[in-house]
């Protein structure tokens, strides 16, 4: 059955418009037919839901974003199946998530971006103290939520995530070779994909999001996935002072510790990165500069 306006799934949620399309799952704008309320339905690809690994990551995203009672996490409210048609009912949000912001301004102020990057980290503290490690944090899964006169940040598609022991933390050992997530933002040891790959590998993108924020460039890019990951893992790491001339000392230091190649050597915690973050960009001015941002592309 195709996925169309005015179709209901399973008799409760009568899908009204598209609101977005990816590469693979779209979301809609549906109705709750019994409390008349409104809300966003995320429906796989068809050809996809076929699949029975595509169904299980589905269903392993309903599954961790739903243990996590977070005001950063966008929330699950229902999770099913329709016919051969896995669905996940989520809160509607109000806004546009940070690709889009970035790809309307070109880039952030450091006090912006060290706003933004404190939620996202308390989204963050509270998964891994889950054991919820997320995979593919990246500008397109930080959603920035009008509300009154402020923001509220909430990150979404746990899609990718593993959910393990939470006095570990540490993500299942991926087959050798096989990558998970966006390689633009990936750690080395994801790049590597030879061992065990924990909650440092989401600190890892989330230094590589504040570079692009704060400089409006990709730390690690290449037209070639294969040049991308060699630069990645064995690359000179940049430094953010001489891409846009004027950020600060103390920036530099922080994303040359949230971005160590090493992971025993980054921030111990994300409630450690963005108080670190808060405390370089504290009292320095912004520098100036707008770039266009490429759309990073998934492996």
């Amino acid at each position: 059955m195709e996925i169309e306006a005015g179709r209901v799934l399973s008799g409760r949620y009568r899908l009204i418009r598209p609101l977005g399309q990816g590469s693979q799952a779209s979301v809609w704008l549906a109705e709750h037919l019994a409390l008349t309320t409104q809300v966003a339905v995320k429906l796989i690809d068809p050809d996809l839901a076929k699949r029975e690994d595509a169904r299980e990551r589905f269903r392993r995203e309903a599954t961790a974003a739903a243990q996590l009672r977070s005001a950063h996490v966008v929330q699950i409210l229902d999770h099913g199946i329709d016919g051969d048609q896995p669905f996940i009912v989520m809160e509607l949000l109000d806004g546009e998530d940070l690709f889009e912001r970035l790809d309307k301004r070109g880039r952030l102020t450091l006090r912006e971006t060290s706003k933004i990057v404190t939620q996202v980290a308390r989204a963050l503290n509270r998964a891994h103290a889950a054991g919820i490690v997320h995979r593919d944090l990246k500008p397109e899964n930080v959603f920035l939520v009008t509300n009154d006169d402020d923001e509220v940040v909430k990150v979404f598609d746990f899609g990718v995530a593993k959910v393990t022991d939470p006095s570990k933390a540490v993500m299942q050992k991926t087959s050798v070779g096989q990558l998970i997530g966006t390689p633009h933002y990936m750690s080395p040891e994801q790049v590597k994909g030879t061992g065990e790959v924990d909650c440092k590998a989401d600190l890892w993108a989330l230094g590589v999001i504040t570079y692009q924020c704060v400089t409006g460039y990709l730390p690690f890019d290449s037209e070639g996935v294969g040049d991308l990951l060699i630069k990645i893992t064995i690359g000179d790491i940049p430094v953010p002072s001489k891409v846009l001339p004027g950020l600060p000392l103390s920036f530099d230091q922080w994303f040359a510790k949230a971005c160590h190649r090493d992971p025993a050597m980054r921030f111990e915690s994300a409630r450690e990165l963005a108080e670190a973050l808060a405390r370089a960009v504290r009292g320095a001015s912004d520098a100036p500069g707008v770039a266009s941002i490429p759309r990073p592309v998934a492996a």
